[in-house]
């Protein structure tokens, strides 16, 4: 139990009153007379350097400057059963007391974020950042108090069909049994409209977007998800234009949206002619809508009409298992450390001109 900053307060004050009437007495009262037999200058320097010591003590010099902070004082103790003093991030858990020959039953359970429903499949977790160990949902294994534990939720499953992994971190508390549990969600599917800038939808067929030579437009995407599914951790958006045709093109709501590397399982369809950026596209939440312009600069000498599409394709990101690091839980991205996709059922998005 450690000392409370009240307490310190409290024990701060009482020792300045005890020190301001030591110097009433040793200089009003005690002119004429020793006092323990010592002067009055021998008994200010012992007083002083006890109030000192006790002030560093208490832990009052916090309040001053951190580096003057004393000691942490406690007792021994345990937690009572059933109580977690520990949040995700690995913060040391309150063990004095605990007998840590002891075992913790730690059962890992995951939900469905919108039904509740268990997610089933397997989790991986670390102990101390030992060689990896898988646990079927809702299954258990044991841990000693005061061990860090690291939980990657769904095991990072690629297969577009499962459960979107999720990372946490715990450290394992003075009980019995203790439960770990997660939120997860899956996808579902997209749908897009696209409106040129005359605010027309641009299908295909009926409509296309119109462009000229050195024309600098933009096009609206609107991606939509399905209900009670997300895209959690967004995308990686690669853009794939004709150079020849556009100078430039850019993906962005009020500015340009963040780059990034452009996965290297991307395949270009373009041929010689083709250009590619990358983007970091937002979450995409339940059947919310997501937003964005591409803005097109077409050549000043080129009329763009012979290619007829820029496409945009999204990477789903996830969590994946680094192998090169050890194992280590590593995310969101696309693709892991080989170049694989962390998550399959990439999505196209058409935008169609001439």
């Amino acid at each position: 139990m450690e000392i409370t900053a009240t307490t310190q307060m409290w024990i701060g004050l009482v020792l300045a009153c005890l020190f301001a009437l030591g110097i009433y007495r040793t200089w009003v009262l005690g002119k004429t007379q020793k006092i323990l037999g010592m002067t009055k200058g021998m008994t200010l320097l012992i007083a002083g350097a006890l109030v000192i010591s006790s002030l560093w003590f208490s832990g009052v010099g916090s309040y001053i400057d951190p580096s003057l902070a004393g000691p942490t004082l406690a007792v021994s103790g345990t937690i009572p059963s059933g109580v977690d003093r520990i949040t995700d991030g690995g913060v040391q858990p309150e063990i004095i007391g605990c007998d840590l020959g002891t075992k913790t039953t730690v059962t890992l359970s995951a939900q469905d974020k919108y039904t509740a429903a268990a997610t089933g499949g397997t989790h991986r977790y670390r102990i101390n950042g030992n060689p990896a160990l898988t646990v079927s949902d809702a299954g258990t294994f044991t841990a000693s108090p005061g061990d860090r534990i690291s939980v990657l939720w769904a095991n990072a499953s690629a297969d577009s069909t499962d459960y979107f992994s999720a990372v946490s971190n715990h450290v394992i508390p003075c009980t019995g049994a203790k439960t770990y549990s997660a939120q997860l969600v899956v996808n579902g599917t997209l749908s897009d409209v696209i409106k040129d800038h005359n605010d027309q939808v641009v299908d295909g067929s009926d409509n296309n977007w119109t462009l000229s030579a050195g024309d600098v437009k933009d096009a609206t995407v609107k991606l939509s998800g399905t209900f009670r599914t997300e895209f959690p951790y967004g995308f990686v958006g690669v853009v794939e234009y004709n150079k020849t045709e556009f100078d430039d093109v850019r993906v962005m709501n009020v500015n340009e949206f963040e780059r990034t590397s452009v996965p290297r399982s991307f395949s270009p369809a373009k041929g010689t002619d083709s250009s590619t950026k990358a983007y970091v596209i937002p979450a995409l939440v339940s059947n919310a809508d997501l937003t964005f312009k591409v803005n097109a600069k077409a050549d000043a000498s080129t009329n763009p009409a012979t290619d007829g599409t820029i496409v945009m394709t999204l990477y789903p990101r996830n969590y994946f298992i680094n192998s090169d690091t050890g194992g280590s839980f590593d995310g969101p991205s696309a693709e892991d450390e080989d170049g694989s996709v962390t998550r399959t059922g990439q999505a196209t998005v058409t935008i169609e001109y001439d």
